[in-house]
């Protein structure tokens, strides 16, 4: 999937193995507590001057759909053939103590990248 900051259109791209749905409410829920933000893409949505006054502070879309039986491994492997080809402003691992989407399960289920 990708996100997009509301405010100046800074990019994100992650992957899970949750509903795509329950992973939005998950950073929705990291943007809005500071001491959840150890993403990269938190903490710019969070701080970003264009969200402030903004209800809806992100916009996201699953752009490819991962076999039902691919691994963890295997959505990690096509995350970052992604981030490599886009580029995108909010790559991973940008702040201290950050485990490239840690809150994803650690389930095998297939999900959206």
């Amino acid at each position: 999937y990708v996100i997009f900051c509301a405010g100046c259109d800074a990019s994100y791209i992650g992957e899970t193995g949750q509903p795509i749905n329950k992973r939005m409410d998950s950073h929705r829920l990291h943007i809005s507590r500071r001491e959840y933000q150890k993403l990269a893409v938190s903490h710019h949505i969070y701080n970003c001057p264009g969200t402030q006054n903004l209800t809806l502070k992100f916009r996201a879309c699953p752009f490819f759909k991962m076999p039902l039986n691919c691994t963890r491994i295997e959505r990690e492997c096509k995350e970052a053939f992604f981030q490599k080809k886009f580029m995108p402003s909010l790559h991973p691992g940008t702040l201290a103590n950050e485990d490239a989407d840690d809150d994803d399960d650690d389930d095998e289920d297939n999900d959206t990248d």
